[in-house]
């Protein structure tokens, strides 16, 4: 019964990650406006931007089901969910801090789906 929220997840979190691995792609970011440019047009960009609008219509559904104060901690599991795939995907280092963080997300979650 939770799916609109897992769905605006795993949207909102593949929309994030298409969209690094696409910029990664593009070129020197020194040169800002040639990737803007290059972004605009790039194909798998613009799938990441319809995984957010989707991620939007799927919150539109769980904000009808749900009270906010419910729903919207369980959207912090995108950060945990993002440095994760971030640390397979793209070799982004987790360091001890970042970890403690993580973590603390997954308990404050757990905390208030319990409460």
């Amino acid at each position: 019964m939770m799916w609109p929220i897992f769905l605006t997840i795993a949207l909102t979190v593949c929309g994030q990650i298409l969209i690094k691995w696409r910029v990664n792609k593009l070129g020197d970011p020194a040169q800002k406006q040639s990737i803007l440019r290059k972004a605009i047009l790039d194909p798998g960009i613009l799938v990441g931007i319809l995984a957010g609008f989707l991620a939007a219509m799927s919150w539109l559904i769980a904000m009808t089901r749900f009270p906010l104060s419910f729903a919207y901690p369980f959207t912090a599991l995108n950060f945990v969910i993002v440095v994760l795939v971030s640390r397979f995907l793209f070799k982004e280092r987790i360091n001890s801090l970042r970890a403690l963080g993580v973590g603390l997300i997954v308990l404050g979650t757990i905390f208030v789906s319990k409460g």
